[in-house]
């Protein structure tokens, strides 16, 4: 029994040769989906036994997804990658299993999510499957957790900061903009679909509600969330990215000669715009710390530049492989005193992706995975670099990446399981994409 494919998707064709695939292959996907949905719901797996429950699942879901996938679609990295991490938690170079355990289940799965949106990328009925599945799902968590702030505000004496279940606001900011990062990706990609199609204005308006309905309310609602938290940086920082993508990925419809003289303007300012709300973000992030409430007794007036010091200090006791998975709470605890107590008592750890990874695991550590990192983009850009190469996928992988890093650097350690399973979901769809156009490249006549 197959599924054929019918109608438009999320993302082009891909070089696949075939559009047909088994009813039983869509597991794995479904699986991804469905252990995202339920970790979003559950404090986003924050807590060591949602991490490795839903780190348990998404592992089965890969499992299903390379057991039942052809062999000419799995790729070595599906095996190399997760047997490296294996080998350096066997190690010991990740601390005692014990402390290490849940996180080195979350990167587990992130390979294994990883691979499924790789295998998704195969023909364009499962791309179309899991990218629909994925705003439908993330615009459920989006509804649930704006109704459920709304309904303890009306009971509550006080508006309680708005944290989606997470650890602080700012971790609700990063979740919000990346989730509206990926609905207006969607929208742009109904948007290039529209114009290359020339359709009516009816036509248009149709096919924008048919095909991007669902992304158009996740971005106005992962919006009103990302509003809520309060977060400025957040909102500056997904404002910008998102503006960037929209001037990137429609640059040639707003280019185009018969354009009104407004709509080049804008266009021409788009860029600059992203990089002026970037650099405001940055300069709130580092000089005025949202963590931590203005004129708190104790404070330094640069609290997080303090914060990235002490954690800073530490990294350098233990340089190679760092204090451990899990032992950042430890570290902070053994640095703490009377100078640094309000910098480091703040939710969010170190508040820096690369500081707090380096703490744990290290130079060796964030060596590893930077590298991993740097394969995966390599791919990614290799394929944007062809003429006639998908782009839709590869562009909002970028986007995604560069918006994350962005949150890295300026207020957050990214610790969040649920959103990197959705970035390596997507950043392995985006690798797949690659890889069938490199293997259509190589064999034209397929």
């Amino acid at each position: 029994m197959t599924i054929l494919a019918a109608g438009s998707g999320f993302l082009p064709a891909a070089g696949s040769t075939s559009d047909r695939v088994h009813k039983r292959e869509l597991a794995g996907p479904l699986g991804a989906i469905a252990t995202i949905l339920l970790a979003n719901l559950q404090m986003a797996g924050a807590e060591p036994i949602p991490m490795l429950l839903f780190s348990g699942c998404m592992i089965v879901a890969a499992i299903a997804s390379i057991g039942l996938a052809p062999p000419r679609s799995l790729s070595v990295s599906m095996a190399a990658a997760p047997l490296a991490l294996l080998i350096w938690t066997l190690a010991g170079w990740f601390g005692p299993i014990v402390t290490a355990g849940p996180d080195v289940a979350v990167l587990l799965a992130a390979m294994g999510a990883w691979s499924i949106g790789y295998l998704a990328a195969r023909t364009r009925t499962t791309q179309r499957l899991l990218w629909s599945s994925l705003v439908w799902s993330l615009l459920l968590y989006c509804v649930w957790a704006f109704f459920t702030q709304i309904s303890t505000s009306l009971s509550a004496a006080a508006d309680p900061p708005f944290t989606a279940g997470l650890g602080s606001t700012t971790d609700a900011a990063v979740l919000f903009g990346f989730v509206a990062l990926i609905g207006s990706a969607r929208v742009m990609h109904v948007v290039k679909e529209i114009d290359a199609a020339a359709l009516s204005r009816a036509e248009m308006i149709d096919r924008l509600m048919r095909d991007g309905l669902g992304a158009i309310l996740l971005v106005g609602f992962a919006f009103t969330c990302l509003s809520l938290t309060g977060s400025r940086v957040g909102v500056l920082l997904a404002s910008s990215a998102i503006v960037f993508h929209s001037w990137w990925d429609l640059g040639e419809i707003l280019r185009r000669d018969h354009r009104s003289s407004w709509v080049r303007v804008l266009e021409r300012l788009a860029p600059v715009a992203s990089l002026a709300g970037v650099a405001l973000a940055l300069f709130l992030a580092f000089f005025h710390d949202e963590s931590v409430a203005p004129n708190t007794p104790g404070a330094a007036e640069t609290t997080h530049i303090q914060r990235l010091e002490t954690y800073w200090t530490a990294a350098q006791q233990a340089p190679l492989f760092g204090h451990g998975l899990g032992e950042i709470d430890t570290v902070a605890d053994r640095a703490d005193n009377l100078h640094s107590y309000v910098a480091l008592s703040a939710p969010g750890d170190a508040r820096n992706a690369a500081l707090n990874w380096l703490v744990e695991t290290g130079y060796a550590g964030l060596a590893f995975a930077a590298f991993v990192l740097l394969l995966a983009h390599i791919m990614i850009i290799r394929v944007l670099l062809q003429r006639k190469a998908p782009r839709s996928l590869p562009r909002l992988a970028l986007m995604g990446s560069g918006f994350l890093l962005l949150h890295g650097i300026a207020d957050s350690s990214l610790a969040i399981p649920a959103l990197t399973w959705t970035y390596a979901l997507i950043l392995g769809c985006a690798c797949g994409v690659a890889a069938v156009h490199h293997r259509k490249k190589q064999s034209p006549a397929t």
